[in-house]
């Protein structure tokens, strides 16, 4: 995710969540939520999911990005022993 104006976007959570909508145009905001078992009423580019982890949206979200990111470092682990360039190609795959 890119903040392209940081006076009106001030309040943006880039997070593994957040980036995965800005790269990866399949997905709405409300099919990924859905998709991932993240409450509905959880706001992707506006909540930390980590400030209150006590709160029960709060904590399935950070949970989902801390397994998104996981997934992105493996395979990024996985790509340069493979010798590729980037993974931007696992986000524009069709």
């Amino acid at each position: 995710m890119a903040i392209a104006d940081p006076t009106i976007d001030q309040n943006f959570v880039i997070s593994p969540l957040s980036s995965t909508l800005y790269l990866d145009n399949r997905f709405s905001f409300t099919s990924l939520k859905e998709k991932l078992g993240v409450d509905s009423n959880f706001m992707i580019r506006f909540d930390d999911p980590y400030q209150s982890v006590n709160d029960a949206a709060s904590n399935k979200a950070a949970l989902v990005n801390t397994q998104l990111l996981m997934m992105y470092e493996s395979l990024s682990v996985l790509q340069t022993m493979s010798g590729a360039d980037n993974l931007t190609g696992v986000f524009n795959y069709k």
